[in-house]
């Protein structure tokens, strides 16, 4: 059959699909399942370690307590959630310690991170700062104890961010692993990001968290485990953001300044974070320009 017969036959049964038709631009997110920290689910450890920047101010103990009870806050609040949808969690903050310090500065790791780093889409501030956490995550690993039998291969020297998470894994027996740098921007106030969550990167995800509200904590947590942003961002410029905020107005992915008490999950988030099986369709038609889907 040549192929000029060939077109009309696959224009036919795609449209006989029960399917979205969708531009080479528009397509949902593919974050279920890509990240190494997997679902939200049994047993989880937020390992937090704190750093001193030069170019921000460094950590009181006073500042890390609170921050350490923002993310307690943060983990309750999921905790609450995981429990009100029937899922088995357990969610346990662990702040990182190296010689009995609570933090450490960057320059001790031969390391510098520019706020340029942070913000930008440029890859060469992207691959500074996956350098600058690798080189963290290289000095971090030495205050965590090796274990005498290892199923991951450990015992080698840890070199980068993925090899610490292996490391963490083995320490405790769990694969669900969510790793946290914390800077202390509160007065500058930079956004805080979550990197290689939503993307086939081969570097592994983690948060740089930049103060201490407990909403933006939790926020960066679960895209962690795969939930993506629900308020318009070069990103997902598909998204019918405006339908998403009359429908979920309280979304904790669409909006993160809020008292913590006042946001909620959508079954979006719920599925991203493999809470629900299946995204429903109401909701999937919220993920694509109305303008670009041809209905069911």
């Amino acid at each position: 059959m040549c192929k000029s017969n060939l077109i009309p036959i696959l224009l036919l049964l795609l449209s006989s699909c029960s399917l979205y038709i969708v531009g080479p631009q528009d397509h949902i997110v593919s974050s279920r399942n890509m990240n190494v920290c997997g679902h939200l689910k049994d047993s989880v450890i937020l390992y937090a370690i704190f750093i001193d920047v030069n170019e921000l101010h460094p950590f009181t103990q006073y500042d890390i307590q609170s921050t350490m009870d923002s993310v307690q806050k943060a983990c309750n609040w999921i905790q609450k959630q995981a429990d009100t949808n029937h899922v088995t969690l357990s969610i346990k903050p662990i702040l990182h310690k190296t010689r009995g310090k609570l933090s450490f500065h960057e320059r001790r790791v031969l390391a510098r991170l520019s706020l340029r780093d942070i913000g930008t889409r440029k890859r060469r501030h992207y691959n500074h700062l996956m350098g600058w956490a690798d080189k963290i995550s290289r000095y971090a690993s030495r205050g965590i104890k090796r274990q005498k039998s290892s199923k991951l291969g450990t015992k080698i020297r840890v070199n980068n961010t993925e090899q610490l998470i292996a490391r963490l894994r083995d320490q405790y027996k769990t694969d669900h692993i969510s790793l946290m740098f914390f800077i202390n921007g509160y007065y500058e106030r930079p956004r805080s990001f979550t990197f290689n969550s939503q993307t086939s990167s081969p570097n592994v995800e983690f948060s740089l968290i930049t103060h201490k509200n407990p909403s933006d904590i939790a926020h960066e947590l679960l895209h962690l485990f795969g939930a993506v942003d629900l308020y318009p961002h070069r990103q997902q410029a598909n998204f019918n953001y405006s339908e998403i905020a009359e429908k979920y107005p309280d979304e904790i992915m669409r909006i993160s300044h809020k008292n913590i008490d006042k946001l909620m999950l959508s079954p979006i988030t719920k599925y991203y974070i493999g809470w629900e099986n299946d995204l429903h369709k109401a909701d999937t038609r919220l993920l694509y320009h109305l303008n670009n889907v041809t209905p069911y």
